[in-house]
């Protein structure tokens, strides 16, 4: 089996490591300017109060939380973007660990975020609230770990 950090070789690989940054940095930039938008301001902000991570963003106002949320989001959409011309160079990879950071803050909210879990009967299972919508960074996460285990090979 290949090692992870020696991933870009093939030219297979070299596709599939160049569609996960296409996807991510389609993410990062359509989220993050989503977040300048009052109805996505409205939807994060019981994620983001609910957090002792995000909590502090709420001295920014429902709308100041979502933007500051959505400006990080494209930097961060912009850094890995730089990976298409420097897939190894210190921005990229400032990308790809905001992008790990993103994903496991999101993550979390699945912990902190009231509604997150629904109870029916003996399993919790995930709400079509907040849970569906957040579990899809699992994915999302495993995509930042590999462009930044690409970018440093």
């Amino acid at each position: 089996m290949k090692d992870i950090a020696n991933m870009a070789g093939t030219p297979l690989e070299q596709i599939a490591i160049l569609l996960l940054r296409l996807s991510l940095v389609v993410t990062f930039l359509w989220f993050g300017t989503l977040k300048f938008f009052a109805y996505e301001a409205k939807g994060i902000d019981p994620l983001l109060t609910n957090s002792p991570l995000t909590r502090w963003l709420s001295r920014f106002g429902e709308a100041g939380a979502a933007r500051v949320v959505g400006g990080a989001e494209i930097g961060i959409g912009l850094c890995l973007a730089a990976g298409f011309s420097w897939p190894r160079g210190p921005v990229a990879l400032l990308g790809a660990a905001g992008s790990i950071g993103t994903f496991l803050v999101t993550l979390s909210f699945l912990l902190t975020t009231p509604g997150a879990f629904e109870h029916r009967g003996p399993p919790y299972f995930l709400s079509t609230t907040f849970g569906t919508f957040l579990i899809k960074d699992l994915v999302l996460l495993a995509a930042s770990f590999v462009l930044l285990a690409d970018g440093l090979a």
